[in-house]
């Protein structure tokens, strides 16, 4: 700096050149929450993390249980179906016979293949392995929750043991097909009641599901449309998207 008659000159000026940053692009959708009570906590292991508990799976069973209708399990002993797999066994392997046997991944085919078939020698009970029209299914292992309707595709056909086998107590099989197919049933179907995420599902498991329990008009108009379209378009895939609206 120089001095000139009483006035101080910066003799250099040394300026600083702000930076051009990017905008930061904050996220504006909603935060997920949800509501965690002390049972939930201890039966995870006294776990706080966010992870442990899908907060959209939660936040699906509340929709579902405060909603318009009431709420009811699909199954169990008063639940609006009854289920079962089929019993373990071995299979004995043949070039070809009456018996092609068919994978669970195979029920959302458009035009299902056979795995193999299988020898009338194996010890099991291969018809009881066959799916009958009307019912539901669903993988529960591997890729589980994956939804499909026996119509005239899938009927008769072998499958092997580790798929559900759904069958409506009403007669409403669409109706339940449709809330099975749709992101708030898929949403409960794939956790348990504290949102932890499972690997395997079991009959017991639909016992813990809960379903709208709407009134019997609207279950039989959506099980006629669910019916309908497959009679309307028979080789359609079984894993077309249903649209399912829970009234609030």
């Amino acid at each position: 700096m120089e001095k000139e008659r009483g006035v101080i000159m910066v003799s250099e000026n040394v300026a600083y050149q702000l930076q051009n940053f990017e905008e930061a692009e904050i996220d504006e959708s909603p935060v997920k929450w949800c509501s965690v009570t002390l049972s939930d906590i201890i039966a995870r292991g006294k776990r706080l993390e966010a992870s442990v508990y899908d907060v959209e799976a939660k936040q699906a069973r509340e929709i579902v249980i405060h909603g318009k209708f009431p709420a009811i399990a699909l199954g169990g002993d008063d639940g609006l179906t009854s289920s079962y797999t089929g019993a373990r066994f071995k299979r004995i392997w043949v070039d070809h016979s009456e018996y092609p046997i068919y994978q669970p991944s195979s029920i959302v085919d458009i035009k299902p293949t056979p795995d193999g078939y299988i020898s009338k020698r194996t010890d099991t009970d291969i018809d009881a392995l066959r799916v009958k029209k009307g019912q539901i299914l669903m993988t529960c292992s591997g890729t589980i929750g994956k939804v499909a309707y026996v119509s005239d595709t899938l009927d008769g056909l072998i499958f092997s043991h580790d798929l559900l086998r759904i069958d409506s107590n009403d007669d409403n099989a669409g109706y339940i097909y449709a809330y099975l197919k749709s992101k708030i049933g898929q949403q409960i179907l794939l956790t348990n009641s504290y949102g932890a995420v499972i690997t395997h599902i079991e009959p017991e498991h639909l016992a813990d599901v809960p379903i709208p329990n709407a009134p019997v008009e609207i279950k039989q108009e959506i099980h006629r449309m669910v019916i309908f379209r497959r009679m309307k378009h028979p080789i359609m895939s079984t894993n077309m998207h249903t649209r399912f609206y829970v009234y609030h």
